[in-house]
This record gives structure tokens, C-alpha cells and sequence, in this order.
């Protein structure tokens, strides 16, 4: 895969993970945690990758961010040069993202900003009443070149750190990936608060440049505090342009050191500025990914992986499965009922010249076609159906109950085993398949009818095979064809007495059991083993491919597309591959599915 389809891959699998996460958390009343907060910047990020700024009309981006009452908005002001953002001493009172354009907000800005930030739109009145997370203003500040002779929005971000903040959070590290320059204000108060180096550390693999103010801090506690932040930085291995302060002043004294400041934090954060958009770099985006991909996808491959055991659940019943219809029927020396419906095709192939019609109308009686015998099975009443169900038929029926309730008791232990959202896809599918239980064995049984009637080729195939080797030994032939004779006879009388039997009754006749003895113990005994054996075979397969491997496999792994989908991620495996191929282009030496490089 190329980088370029690895990036559109990420970025369609992203978006898409944390969305159904993030309905998860909706589900259980849960507030986002960590993890859907840097799916949020790697998805932006992603975009960004795959966004060309400058086609698209989007200038140079700075982004104001900071913990609560740290003095973002008048940082803000501080830069542009005019009161466009509004402070607040209550925390919390910017809730969206507010942009300040330094050229005319005009139809290719704003559509430029649709790109960027495909889940937002744009609102003129961004009051605390009407605020929403996805909503954002956009200003233009005439005339401000204080920072950039370029084009430039700069963003006064939300705080991050506060607990109404977790409502609407993810627009800083949204902004942050489309930033140029984030600059961090920070009071004194606030600046080790854990949520400010949790952010720093999520922003520092991108490398994007860095300026960290100190607000509200006089000059000597601004020493001390920058020597404490440079040894932190430098431990954390977080790159940081520079540390800037601006005091807080008073009177007019303070007024003209005021003016010093603010040109110096002007001049600080222009020099910093690229002189035109810039893109992540693919290999830090790349290690970005692989560093919290263990902890995005952990749940969703969880439930990837019940789906493979279910598969493997259902393997091993379908093996146990035809091991006893295997054991109990093609192994069991008192039933050889397949070879005797062969022979009865091969008692239809020794046809002698000039027998009375009437004999050959009482054999038709009892020697009816196989299909006919196998309509008879399933017909829905009487001793004949019985009693084919205590052969083929009631195996197969038997073997395919046991499965239904060995794999229902199977998912029921995994479902008590599992846990999150897991644990919801094992439930799920438990209910399924209770529900599906009696459906799948009417369907097991209609397939059982059509793979008898199918395999009756098989069956008079055998017949013929028996014949065309009789052909071969003429002695055998006739002595077997006077034995016809002799079994018509027999036959005759078992009708006149009974007035007709069943194909089940036929094969214990003793003339059935006389003819077939002769065929034991004649020449053609050794090949009938051999016959039988075949014959066996290709029925141990027929059931394995047609009826188990076919037919029921099928349907027991349709289980999980059928079944609900409340409480789970519900993305299929094959995207979850895609997008790990994707991250392995990123990471040479990545090896999907286990969270690490190979070794070297």
C-alpha cells in the first residue's frame, strides 16, 4: 500500500472508530475518556495529511489553548492588536472554538474551513446560552498585521481541563492538528496540572512548533517557573521554542512596560510562524498511530476475535459432528443399509429374458426406485419413516441437535467469561442463536432430504460398478442371475402374504439376505468391500461438504451478521485489516494485529 492510500485509509477508519466509541459512552452514560480525545487529534491530524491548505484557502492557523482562567482570550487580544475575543473570569465561558481571520472571511475561507473541520459548522452568536460543541465563529479583524504579513486566523480555544470540559474537549486537539503554531498560556497556579502536561505529551510526537506563555507572572517567580518547565520539558523529551511570560502591570509605569511585553510576545510568537501551511510529517504521524493504536482498537479486535473463536467453536462441533455420524452410522456393522440400496439397484440390472410380466410388476412393488424410498422417509408419518429416521436420517437429525446445543452452551460460557462490550457480542450472539436454534434444524432437515435424493446417483453408480464387474466373471453373472429367479419367487410369496412391503422390510427378506450372501462369498465378494468402502467415502464426504461444511456452516456463521449489534463496535474484520495494513506502511516493521515493530 502507498502512504498516500495508507492516509485516506486511516483517515476513513478513524473517524469511524471513534464514532462508534463515542456511542458506546453515550449508551452507558460514560463521559469520553482519554483515548477519544487523541482519536480525536489523530483523525484531524489524518485530514490534515490528506488536506492541502493552500488549495484550499486555508491561510497560517495559531491556536490559543490553556487550562481554565489561565488568560487565553486576552493572550488572544495581546496578538491581534484589538479586543476581539471576550475574557471572562468564570471558567469555563468559552465553550467553542472562536477564530480570528486577518484577511476577508470571504465563500473560500469558509469553504476552506468545511474541509477542515467536516463535523462543525459556523454560528454568528457563540453566548454561553446558545453554545454547542460543534459550532464555531469566525471573525475578520481588519487591518491587524501585528503578528504576520500572511494571512492568519488565530483560535481562542476552550479550556481543557475543566469538568464541564469533557463535554466539549475534543475541539482543542481538533484545532491543535490544524494549528501551524500552538501557543499554551499557563498561570503559575497551573502550569504542572496534570491535564497541561497530558496535553503536551499527546502534542509533542507531531513536532509541531511550540510556545508556552507564562501569564499573570511576575519576573522573578517566572525565572524560577521557566527553569522547573525547561528540566520537566527536557525529562519528557518535549520540544518547546521558547518560554515567554507576560506579568500582570498596573499604573502607567506598568503601562509602558506593558508595551514592551506585548511587542516582545508579538515579536516571539511572528518569529515563530512558517511562512506558509505546513503538513505533519508521515513518520510522526506514523508513530503517533502505532502509540495509541493498542489502546483505540483493543475493544473492537476483542470482539474481531470472539468472532474468530465462534468460527472455531463452530469448526470443532461440525468435526464432532461428522465424527458421529461417522461412528454411528458408516462405522456401525449392523447397518449397511447405503450398500443394500446398491445392491437392490443391481438386483434391477440382472434382468433375465422372458420372466412373466407379473413377477416383474410384484419386484416394482418391491424394489422401488430409491428416490421414491427417500420421499417415503420424509413424508411425515408412518412405520417406514420411522424407521429411516433410526438410520441415516436420525444420525444425521441427532448430530446436528447435539452441535445446536453444544455451540449455544459454548457462547453461553463466553458470555459469562467476557466483559465490555465483548462480553454484549457474546450475549447477542447467544440470543441469536436460541432464536434461530428450531429454524436451523427445519432447514438441516429439508437439506438432509435433498442431499439423499442427490447422492442416489451415488448409489445406483455403486450398483452399476457391481454389474459391470459381474460382466467380467460370466460364471458369476449367471449363477446370480438363476438366484434372481429364485428371489422373485420368494418375493412373489412375501406380496401375496402381505400385500406389498416396505423398501426397509425388503433388505431382512430372506431372499434379500440369500442373494446378498452369494454376492459375500462368490468371486465378486472381495470388490463388493471395496465398492462398499468407496461408497462410504464419497457419503463421508458428501455429508461433510453438502450438509455440514455447506448448508450449516453457513448458517451458524451467518449467526454474527444477523445478530444484534446493541452495545458493540460492529465494525467488520476486514476494515480493522485495511487499516492495520495502512499503519504497517506508516511503521515499517510493524506487525498488524500484535501492537509492535517487528525485531530488527
Amino acid at each position: 500500500m502507498k502512504p498516500k492510500a495508507a492516509l485516506e485509509t486511516l483517515e476513513r477508519f478513524l473517524p469511524r472508530l471513534k464514532a462508534r466509541r463515542e456511542a458506546l459512552q453515550a449508551a452507558d452514560q460514560m463521559v469520553h475518556d482519554d483515548a477519544t480525545h487523541t482519536l480525536s487529534y489523530a483523525a484531524a491530524l489524518l485530514r490534515r495529511s490528506t488536506l492541502d491548505p493552500e488549495a484550499a484557502g486555508i491561510p497560517l492557523q495559531l491556536a490559543v489553548i490553556g487550562p481554565t482562567q489561565s488568560g487565553k482570550s486576552t493572550i488572544v487580544n495581546i496578538l491581534l492588536g484589538t479586543e476581539a475575543a471576550v475574557p471572562s473570569p468564570l471558567a469555563g465561558y468559552t465553550r467553542n472554538a472562536q477564530g480570528f481571520s486577518t484577511r476577508l472571511v470571504d465563500p473560500i475561507l469558509e469553504h476552506g474551513l468545511t474541509l477542515q473541520f467536516p463535523g462543525w459548522h459556523r454560528i454568528e452568536d457563540i453566548s454561553r446560552e446558545t453554545s454547542n460543541p460543534d459550532g464555531y465563529s469566525l471573525t475578520g479583524i481588519e487591518g491587524s498585521e501585528t503578528l504576520s504579513q500572511q494571512p492568519l486566523i488565530v483560535w481562542d480555544t476552550p479550556d481543557f481541563d475543566s469538568i464541564s470540559s469533557r463535554a466539549y474537549r475534543d475541539i482543542v486537539p481538533e484545532v491543535c492538528a490544524m494549528a501551524d503554531l500552538i501557543l499554551l498560556v499557563v498561570s503559575r497556579e497551573k502550569y504542572a496540572d496534570q491535564s497541561v502536561w497530558r496535553m503536551l505529551r499527546l502534542l509533542a510526537p507531531i513536532e509541531t512548533p511550540l510556545l508556552i506563555c507564562l501569564n499573570k507572572t511576575d519576573e522573578e517567580s517566572a525565572a524560577i517557573l521557566r527553569g522547573s518547565i525547561e528540566e520537566r520539558l527536557a525529562a519528557e523529551s518535549i520540544g518547546c521554542a521558547a518560554i515567554l511570560n507576560y506579568p500582570f502591570v498596573q499604573g502607567d509605569s506598568g503601562a509602558q512596560i506593558a508595551d514592551a511585553v506585548i511587542r516582545a510576545l508579538q515579536d516571539a510568537v511572528a518569529g515563530q510562524l512558517p511562512r506558509s501551511p505546513t503538513l505533519p510529517a508521515q513518520e510522526r504521524l506514523g508513530k503517533l498511530l502505532l502509540n495509541h493504536w493498542g489502546e483505540w482498537t483493543g475493544a473492537l479486535r476483542q470482539e474481531v476475535n470472539a468472532a474468530v473463536t465462534w468460527q472455531a467453536e463452530v469448526e470443532t462441533g461440525l468435526l464432532e459432528a461428522l465424527e458421529l455420524y461417522q461412528r454411528d452410522y458408516l462405522q456401525d456393522p449392523h447397518y449397511d443399509e447405503t450398500l443394500k440400496r446398491a445392491i437392490v439397484h443391481l438386483l434391477e440390472l440382472l434382468e433375465l429374458p422372458g420372466v412373466a410380466a407379473a413377477l416383474i410388476q410384484v419386484r416394482q412393488v418391491l424394489t422401488w426406485p430409491a428416490r421414491k424410498v427417500l420421499r417415503m422417509f420424509s413424508s411425515g408419518g408412518g412405520e417406514a419413516e420411522k424407521k429411516g429416521r433410526e438410520q441415516e436420517i436420525g444420525v444425521l437429525n441427532d448430530a446436528a441437535s447435539h452441535l445446536l446445543l453444544q455451540l449455544q452452551h459454548r457462547a453461553g460460557e463466553h458470555a459469562l467469561a467476557a466483559s465490555g462490550s465483548t462480553g454484549l457480542w457474546w450475549r447477542n450472539l447467544l440470543q441469536q442463536v436460541e432464536r434461530s436454534r428450531l429454524a436451523l434444524e427445519r432447514t438441516f432437515a429439508g437439506e438432509l432430504v435433498e442431499y439423499q435424493e442427490r447422492f442416489e446417483v451415488e448409489i445406483e453408480r455403486a450398483g452399476e460398478e457391481l454389474f459391470r464387474y459381474l460382466e467380467q466373471h460370466p460364471a458369476t453373472l449367471n449363477s446370480l442371475r438363476v438366484a434372481r429367479v429364485t428371489t422373485d419367487a420368494a418375493a412373489v410369496g412375501i406380496a401375496i402374504k402381505t400385500g406389498g412391503i416396505g423398501f426397509n422390510d425388503l433388505i431382512l427378506t430372506p431372499a434379500m439376505l440369500s442373494f446378498t450372501t452369494m454376492l459375500t462369498e462368490s468371486a465378486v465378494g472381495r470388490y463388493m468391500h471395496t465398492v462398499e468402502a468407496d461408497l462410504k467415502q464419497r457419503q463421508l464426504e458428501a455429508v461433510r461438504e453438502e450438509l455440514l461444511g455447506g448448508v450449516l456452516k453457513q448458517q451458524l456463521l451467518g449467526i454474527t451478521q444477523s445478530m444484534s449489534r446493541q452495545g458493540c463496535y460492529a465494525i467488520p474484520s476486514e476494515e480493522l485489516a485495511e487499516a492495520e495494513r495502512a499503519l504497517a506502511t506508516l511503521n515499517p516493521g510493524y506487525v498488524p494485529g500484535n501492537n509492535k515493530m517487528a525485531a530488527d
